[in-house]
Order: structure tokens, then C-alpha cells, then sequence
């Protein structure tokens, strides 16, 4: 791409990025029946099961993220999950012969959550309110409220005073 064809795009971008918007909401509501009003996701994320996924009011989903709704997913207001997030609420059981079935629990992110960057939760988390996920965290266990984690695995880094 050239200088010149990059102006037009950023030239056109505003119209455009607004009906991406509106389509993208259209998409969200027609997939998730429990959807909470001003709540966005990217064209890009991948829902799978979104029967079991919930949607608080205000919920902002970033680009090529991943939903994976087996065992149910509840977002509260205010959650920001950033691009390339995956959130995953199910794996599969390797102590039973093939084809390995499904196992997992739910995972539950409170009000007002932000998750960071390519960040992993995994099958059974509740992540606390007010709480911050670093980019590139891998969180298997539950996150107190109000706290800031980072790593792989996650440690604790300080507390958000929220």
C-alpha cells in the first residue's frame, strides 16, 4: 500500500469505522441473546457457544479476541477485554479414551475488569472487580478485586485504588 491509497483510507475512516460499528453491534445482539445496551465487540472475535456467554452494560470487546462459551461466561458492566484476549471456559479431558470430551467450569469477570493485551483466562476464574489483567497474562486461578497481576504464570503486583 502506498502513501496515497493510506490517506484515503484514513480520509474514508470515520463513516467507515462508524457502520463497522453498527454492524458489529447488530452481529453482538444476534449472536449473544444477553447483551447489555452500549456493549461493542470487534467483527474479528471468535464466539463460540454464545448461548452461554453474558454481557453486562458497557462491555467493549477488541479485535481477534477469543470467546469460548462451553461452560458459560459472564462479563459485568464496565469489563474492556483488549485485542487478542482468550477467554477460554473449557478444555478437553485427556484421563478417558478417544474422542476426549469437554470439561470446564465458568468463568466470571465483575464489574469494571480490564484484560490486558493477548491475556489467557482459563476454565473456573472469576476475576475480581476493578481488577487489571497485564498484557500476556495466563490467569488459572480466581483474582482478588481490586488487584493488578501480570506473568505466567500471573503474580500479584499491586492493588488498583478504584
Amino acid at each position: 500500500m502506498n502513501l496515497y491509497s493510506r490517506t484515503l483510507v484514513f480520509a474514508c475512516s470515520w463513516p467507515l469505522r462508524k457502520a463497522k460499528g453498527f454492524i458489529a453491534l447488530y452481529r453482538l445482539r444476534s449472536l449473544i441473546s444477553g447483551v447489555g445496551k452500549n456493549s461493542r465487540c470487534a467483527l474479528s472475535t471468535e464466539i463460540k457457544f454464545p448461548d452461554n456467554i453474558q454481557m453486562g452494560d458497557f462491555v467493549w470487546i477488541g479485535a481477534n479476541c477469543t470467546l469460548g462459551g462451553h461452560s458459560g461466561i459472564r462479563l459485568a458492566d464496565y469489563v474492556r477485554v483488549s485485542k487478542g484476549v482468550t477467554i477460554e471456559s473449557a478444555g478437553l479431558s485427556l484421563t478417558k479414551p478417544l474422542p476426549y470430551k469437554h470439561q470446564g467450569k465458568p468463568i466470571v469477570i465483575e464489574k469494571g475488569a480490564w484484560i490486558g493485551a493477548n491475556a489467557i483466562i482459563l476454565a473456573g476464574v472469576t476475576i475480581g472487580e476493578y481488577s487489571v489483567i497485564g498484557a500476556g497474562a495466563v490467569v488459572s486461578k480466581d483474582v482478588k478485586p481490586h488487584s493488578i497481576v501480570v506473568g505466567q504464570p500471573y503474580r500479584e503486583v499491586g492493588k488498583n485504588t478504584l
